[in-house]
């Protein structure tokens, strides 16, 4: 977990280009992995179906009147294909 949070953080170093842009991209990026593990550990590390990783990260767009709509059989990703999901919805 330790070398994942590292690899983040060198990551945001590279790609931003102010102390704030960092602070606030690498917040971004480990709230993400978190969101993932919480996900994983909430299924015994088996993984996670796509809906709930899009509930997850797009949940708060319902607010205010919006409304996101998930339409499609369900999908069960494993562990690391749901981390990547959720950290990559993140970043776009």
């Amino acid at each position: 977990m330790l070398a994942r949070i590292t690899s983040l953080m060198d990551l945001t170093f590279t790609s931003t280009k102010t102390p704030q842009e960092f602070r606030e991209a690498f917040r971004s990026r480990v709230i993400s992995l978190a969101k993932a593990h919480d996900l994983l550990v909430n299924r015994n590390m088996q993984g996670v179906e796509v809906e709930e990783i899009l509930v997850a990260e797009l949940g708060s767009y319902k607010e205010g009147g919006r409304k996101v709509r998930f339409k499609g059989p369900a999908l069960l990703l494993e562990p690391r294909q749901s981390g990547f999901l959720l950290f990559k919805i993140t970043e776009d």
